[in-house]
């Protein structure tokens, strides 16, 4: 009960104005509220996409009756298919896409629903699986590994097939998920950690499904990167465990396709043509995503494509997203090179040439 000028006073002063002015740091846009909202508004897109409708999204047979169409791909011989047939890429079908829409007639959502859905959980497991990357790779402050992840699954690739044929833009979505285990498993500093790493890219290689082969592959090629951009001899090591235990994890859906291969004619002869299908890889359509050469040809069916490929201020817009990406790479505006960068740059050039590798032009 001292007076202001005793000692008691002293005591009851209050705290230093230096404490009181502190404001604290804004919100991270990462930050748990925010991925939902970024989830939510994926999600979002996917259901104002023609509601009510289905798509002819990869397989009718496989939206309208998922389990009969998993049952009868475990037969190389399909007789109830055009007046019989060997089946072609069913196999594929077993996991993860066959089961997800097999389920979702289980749980009697509408067969539009259902598609809607996996749609949504492509992009979602896209986008955040490249935020993962980003992050786990320090690339950025959090709003730009945002804008990189929206800008992976938003590109015009993705865009053009998502609703015509998902089955092969889904090894897209994986793609960063397994890139994410071989980062893991390079920093490992046990042989344990890196078995188990290893062994978890592998698995992911496997929930790429089966459909495509060459597609499949292709979420191979950032990891094999990364690996021979590292230094010391456990990079091979995780190469040669990663190899190993890829082959065995596809095994489900590569003896099926070996097999299918001695009995079913080359079709794509007469159908895909090398001179056709890689008329459009030249160098500017790789870089800004407008390659597939469908879209070209069936606006139809690909009005998405036909609209970014053909529209100029759309082509602008990807060309602008595409110079800010090779910019950064550059390391225009940045103080100091990153540590990554010889792994980034190696991997737009792998993927220029693997796209543009067949081109006629």
């Amino acid at each position: 009960d001292a007076g202001p000028g005793g000692e008691g006073g002293a005591l009851m002063e209050p705290p230093a104005r230096a404490a009181q002015d502190v404001t604290p740091d804004p919100p991270s846009a990462t930050s748990k509220l925010r991925l939902i909202a970024y989830v939510a508004i994926l999600t979002a897109i996917t259901f104002t996409q023609a509601p009510g409708r289905i798509v002819a999204d990869t397989k009718f047979d496989l939206s309208a009756d998922p389990w009969t169409f998993l049952a009868r791909a475990l037969n190389m011989w399909d007789a109830q298919g055009a007046f019989g047939q060997v089946q072609n890429q069913a196999i594929g079908y077993l996991w993860p896409m066959g089961p997800f829409y097999g389920l979702g007639q289980l749980a009697q959502l509408p067969d539009w629903v259902i598609q809607r859905l996996w749609w949504a959980l492509l992009l979602n497991l896209a986008f955040l699986g490249v935020l993962a990357v980003a992050r786990e790779l320090q690339l950025g402050r959090p709003w730009a590994q945002v804008a990189g992840a929206a800008a992976y699954v938003l590109t015009p690739r993705v865009m053009t097939i998502l609703g015509a044929n998902s089955a092969e833009l889904w090894p897209t979505a994986v793609a960063p998920w397994v890139l994410l285990a071989v980062i893991r498993a390079s920093g490992t500093t046990t042989t344990k950690d890196l078995v188990r790493w290893c062994a978890v890219a592998a698995l992911a290689v496997a929930c790429a499904g089966g459909v495509n082969a060459t597609a499949v592959s292709a979420v191979i090629v950032p990891g094999v990167v990364f690996l021979l951009t590292r230094t010391g001899v456990r990079r091979f090591a995780a190469l040669v465990l990663w190899g190993v235990f890829t082959i065995l994890a596809t095994l489900w859906w590569t003896i099926p396709l070996v097999l299918q291969g001695r009995y079913i004619p080359p079709f794509l002869d007469y159908i895909e043509t090398a001179a056709v299908t890689s008329s459009t890889t030249g160098l500017l359509p790789t870089l800004l995503g407008t390659s597939d050469w469908v879209a070209y040809a069936d606006p139809l069916y690909y009005p998405a494509g036909q609209s970014l490929h053909a529209t100029p201020f759309l082509v602008l817009d990807a060309a602008a997203v595409v110079a800010i990406g090779l910019a950064g790479l550059a390391g225009i505006g940045r103080a100091r090179r990153h540590p990554e960068t010889r792994f980034l740059i190696g991997c737009v050039l792998a993927g220029t040439v693997l796209v543009g590798i067949g081109y006629t032009g």
